[in-house]
């Protein structure tokens, strides 16, 4: 006699959903939490785009490295005589540094500029552009906290336009911290009283870093 064929158990339930599954159902049968979902995924796709918006100025737009400060230098042994004025006689005046003249020496004008680093990395100074608007000529010469540890000395031509000078070596500022260098200014062009009137465009790994407006008189005899 055949024995009769066994038959498997019927299936007592079904597999669960998926959790993702479970919370498209939800969201299908109450619109409130899919207005509040959908208004969520919003609200931090807009922070999250804020905050790489915000690291990406920090890093590419905004510089980090800031001029503190410049001074007539302070190791400096010499007179000298900072005014506020313009040999371009046009009203605007700017700060004026000025070299005593003198028939024996040509003497340079030494400056001390002070930065500042906020970034995390060294901030490295490669060169410097000195951006002349104004190159005149007057009568004649009249008779920092963080102390510099380097001199740069540039040949300054007594002319219009951008002059550029390596700093080698370059010059480093530590993150998070502080520095100062000297850049002596030596008159390339024979004359007295010549003036110049220039800001300093300091090239950097982190970005340039601009000086406002400030004037050099000086004077080149021939020897």
């Amino acid at each position: 006699m055949a024995k009769p064929k066994r038959t498997s158990p019927p299936e007592s339930s079904k597999e669960p959903d998926p959790l993702a599954e479970r919370w498209l159902k939800r969201l299908k049968n109450n619109s409130l939490i899919a207005v509040l979902v959908v208004a969520g995924t919003i609200i931090l796709a807009i922070v999250e785009f804020g905050q790489k918006t915000s690291e990406f100025y920090e890093k590419h737009v905004q510089v980090p490295v800031s001029l503190e400060a410049f001074n007539l230098s302070s190791t400096s042994d010499m007179y000298f005589e900072e005014q506020s004025m313009s040999c371009k006689f046009d009203g605007h005046n700017v700060r004026t540094f000025v070299a005593p003249a003198s028939i024996k020496e040509n003497r340079a004008v030494s400056l001390d500029f002070v930065f500042s680093n906020k970034a995390q990395s060294d901030a490295i100074f490669k060169s410097v552009d000195l951006d002349v608007s104004a190159a005149e000529q007057v009568a004649g010469g009249s008779p920092g906290i963080v102390v510099p540890n380097h001199t740069y000395i540039v040949d300054l031509k007594h002319e219009v336009g951008v002059q550029s000078f390596p700093l080698v070596p370059v010059y480093r500022v530590p993150g998070n911290d502080t520095g100062s260098f000297t850049i002596v200014f030596k008159p390339a062009t024979e004359g007295i009283g010549l003036c110049w009137i220039m800001k300093a465009v300091f090239h950097t790994n982190l970005g340039d870093v601009k000086s406002d407006d400030f004037s050099l008189i000086m004077s080149n005899f021939k020897k």
